[in-house]
């Protein structure tokens, strides 16, 4: 036997199997076969099994039946109740004890519940009962477990070719074909089967490259998990351009010298931050702080040392800045920090170690008489006195300096001399910034010149004060300024004045956020000569006629979007697509609609923008196709058609739409009533290379793609004509020309299939009787006349040739 079959009852289209006997309608033969093989192998759809025993297997209660079979040691029942009992968990109970493999093997097969399918095969050991299941069962998750079941290879390596990429994955899990194995990790086209297999490799060499080169980061992490070598690790660390797997391969590399080869040959500093930081040879790290010719990476050993002996002799005399400030950072001796913050070195090493500093008064004298700001400031950010923090504020020369003292300050009297009268505009909004006076803060968001200082200000002040914000919201000159005190605002008259009249849009901006007066809000949804603040203010009306009217009568696109997206009622949004004033507001609130009925009202009774968007949401082929049955104008057909073939999966192709406007035809829908059709489109292609010439240039390419479309009508099941018509074929010597699109190196010919419009009709018209076709001769179709025209003119005067049924396919023979 070379498949599992099943009993007739359990064929569905669902079912591969069911789908191949239902196409050949060869049925009587399947169940034929099916009962040679149950005789055979003792699957018979008709087996006899014993009767239960006890009564809690036949309760009409789940519960006490389930609690009754787990108490079940009998095979014989056990199988009773596993082929036969209602409920599912009693099934999948029975099944967990059961030994019968041919009995497993059927409800693996036929069980409505695909838990207890899957606990059948997780019972099988039967290899041919597992190969079959895993080929021919209709559950896509069945066929996978019992993959992971078998043992036979070569059948695993007939799934590892299968189209279904998961069947793959689960083969690529199972084999022990190394050659397989390896062509499913390098070439197949799913990366979760690649990973499967992948993830099984030995091969360090191989799963190096597989880490640098796949696609997909999911193999590639894989790869990467599968490699010990340090040799293959420092491989793909060097290998990697994008830094992605070199970040992943550092953490695995153990061997230190490894990972000095690594710092030595990739000079960004973060990879060498992670290399040196994964170095545990602290006499490796000590001879490259003080030996590497390289200084970068002499910094970057010495971040990461930790004997002070050395530190300290980096931190006091080394000439390389960079080497010195890493080991100023990591040195512990408060004394030699100081002897360098003290010293004369220059003022970025002498920062650092003023950065090191725990000692208060250190900290003083460097923040007050430092000559470098960098130095003072880095003091000044450890400082916490008080008193040595005003006086820096008031004196240090430079405005950073002050800034960041004054940042600290607690004397409130200190911090309004400041902002009243230091000169730089950024120490002022510090001060600003820890003010509590009230009043105070008001003066300087009337006064200050500069805008910061104002804002600043007026963030401050906490409590309210509508008067001084409305006064600054009207008159301030700084638009951040006036847009800060308008978020304060409550008035809504005022905010109203301010959206009309403000000449700033981020002022307007704010404005409308704090508007939340109704009838405001829907005379700016309606009025405003900005669209984006009539938008903003449409998506904010909560009147559903507001709404409508927006939605109805906005000029602008984006503006009666948002109005639509408000409107919940499509009953609202029929009214809007059926009677507003712009064509483009009843088309976009169209598009809105879901609800069926509404629908098919519309494509009945509004004009031609709603009734096109209407149509592309209507799912009810029987409607829509008694619309373009009974349609007059042949573009509204098309688009009827157009949303047909969409529902139906297939090509949106002008061919496809001519075919199904002959069968709409009237002629034709008198004598066959709704036609089926299945159309497809595919392409073969053949490659070719022209041989390099004598001077050696490359080869030129080219590729032929040669269309075949496939066409079958049917009636109820019964084919009334199928063909695949196949385009021009590729020659053997084909010749391309420059102007020809050029895809991937390869120039490019595209061979279509020609459709014969008057055969597909003639095949139709030819079984009909003669009134039939007479009636075809007077079609609004030009295929269908004449084709009945000249199908008249054959049969002369009167009707002798034989119904004809075309069913043939045109083969490329080359």
């Amino acid at each position: 036997m070379g498949s599992l079959l099943v009993p007739s009852k359990l064929l569905n289209k669902d079912s591969l199997l069911g789908a191949q006997f239902l196409k050949s309608q060869c049925l009587f033969v399947a169940v034929l076969f099916w009962a040679a093989f149950c005789s055979a192998d003792g699957l018979s759809a008709q087996q006899k099994l014993p009767p239960a025993g006890g009564a809690g297997l036949v309760a009409p209660d789940a519960a006490a039946r389930l609690a009754a079979i787990m108490k079940v040691t009998d095979q014989k029942v056990l199988a009773e109740a596993a082929a036969k009992d209602a409920d599912a968990r009693v099934r999948f109970e029975a099944v967990s004890r059961l030994e019968d493999q041919q009995l497993l093997a059927r409800i693996a097969v036929a069980d409505a519940d695909q838990d207890v399918r899957l606990k059948a095969v997780a019972g099988l050991t039967d290899q041919e009962l597992l190969k079959r299941i895993a080929g021919e069962s209709s559950s896509e998750a069945v066929r996978v477990a019992a993959i992971y079941r078998l043992d036979d290879q070569q059948a695993i390596e007939g799934f590892a070719r299968d189209s279904n990429w998961v069947l793959r994955k689960a083969a690529a899990a199972r084999t022990s074909d190394k050659v397989l194995l390896l062509s499913l990790a390098l070439d197949d086209d799913d990366p979760y089967v690649r990973e499967a297999a992948v993830s099984r490799l030995e091969d360090q060499d191989l799963l190096a490259r597989i880490a640098l080169e796949d696609k997909s980061k999911m193999v590639r992490y894989a790869a990467l998990k599968g490699i010990s070598n340090q040799e293959d690790l420092v491989k793909v660390a060097l290998g990697d351009n994008e830094g992605e797997m070199r970040a992943l391969a550092i953490p695995l590399i153990t061997d230190p010298n490894k990972l000095l080869l690594l710092a030595r040959r990739i000079t960004d500093s973060g990879t060498r931050t992670a290399i040196f930081a994964r170095m545990r040879d602290k006499e490796l790290l000590a001879a490259v702080a003080r030996q590497e010719p390289d200084q970068t990476l002499r910094a970057c050993a010495a971040a990461f040392l930790t004997d002070q002996t050395i530190l300290e002799d980096f931190a006091l005399g080394e000439p390389n800045q960079e080497v010195r400030i890493a080991a100023i950072r990591r040195v512990t001796d408060q004394a030699i920090v100081a002897n360098v913050a003290f010293g004369k070195a220059a003022p970025e090493i002498r920062k650092a170690a003023a950065a090191r500093l725990a000692d208060q008064s250190l900290l003083n004298r460097l923040a007050q008489k430092d000559r470098s700001w960098e130095v003072r400031l880095a003091a000044v950010n450890l400082l916490s006195n008080q008193m040595a923090l005003s006086k820096i504020a008031e004196s240090d020369k430079d405005p950073r300096v002050r800034a960041r003292a004054t940042g600290k300050l607690e004397d409130q009297a200190l911090l309004a001399r400041v902002a009243l009268n230091d000169p730089a505009p950024e120490v002022r909004r510090e001060a600003v910034a820890r003010i509590v006076d009230q009043s105070l803060l008001e003066g300087i968001a009337r006064s200050d010149t500069d805008e910061g200082v104002r804002k600043a200000s007026l963030y401050a002040i906490t409590g309210p004060a509508p008067d001084f914000f409305a006064g600054r919201a009207l008159s301030d000159p700084s638009p951040p300024v006036r847009a800060c005190a308008v978020s304060r605002l409550e008035d809504q008259e005022l905010l109203h004045k301010i959206l009309l009249g403000d000449n700033s849009p981020s002022v307007r901006e704010v404005a409308l956020k704090r508007i939340y007066d109704p009838a405001i809000i829907e005379s700016v949804a309606m009025n405003y000569p900005d669209w984006t603040i009539r938008a903003e203010a449409a998506g904010r009306l909560t009147s559903t006629e507001a709404l409508a009217n927006v939605a109805s009568m906005d000029a602008d696109e984006d503006v009666r979007r948002a109005a639509l997206d408000q409107i919940q009622d499509e009953k609202v949004l029929s009214k809007i697509a059926g009677s507003a004033p712009l064509e483009a507001a009843r088309k976009q609130a169209a598009r809105r609609i879901q609800d069926q009925a509404i629908l098919e009202e519309l494509a009945v009774t509004s004009d031609k923008e709603p009734r096109d968007e209407a149509i592309k949401r209507i799912s009810d082929k029987s409607f829509l196709m008694k619309m373009a049955v009974d349609a007059a104008d042949g573009r509204w057909r098309r688009e009827i058609i157009r949303r047909l073939i969409e529902l139906d999966g297939q090509p949106l192709d002008e061919r496809n739409l001519e075919i199904r406007e002959i069968l709409m035809d009237s002629p034709i829908r008198a004598s066959y009533g709704e036609l089926a059709m299945n159309f497809s489109l595919d392409a073969n292609e053949r490659r070719y290379e022209k041989e390099a010439d004598s001077a050696g240039s490359s080869p030129q390419k080219g590729k032929v793609l040669v269309e075949r479309a496939g066409v079958e009508i049917n009636k109820d099941g019964h084919v009334l004509f199928k063909k695949t018509y196949v385009g021009n074929k590729a020659r053997r010597a084909e010749a391309f020309w420059p102007g020809l699109p050029a895809v991937k190196g390869y120039f490019v010919k595209f061979n279509r299939a020609e459709i014969d419009y008057l055969e597909i009709c003639s095949a139709l018209l030819e079984p009909l009787d003669k009134a039939s076709v007479e009636a075809a001769a007077a079609s609004r179709n030009k295929y269908v006349r004449t084709a009945a025209t000249r199908l008249l003119d054959s049969w002369g005067g009167s009707k002798t040739a034989e119904p004809v049924i075309v069913e043939s396919e045109v083969v490329d023979d080359d």
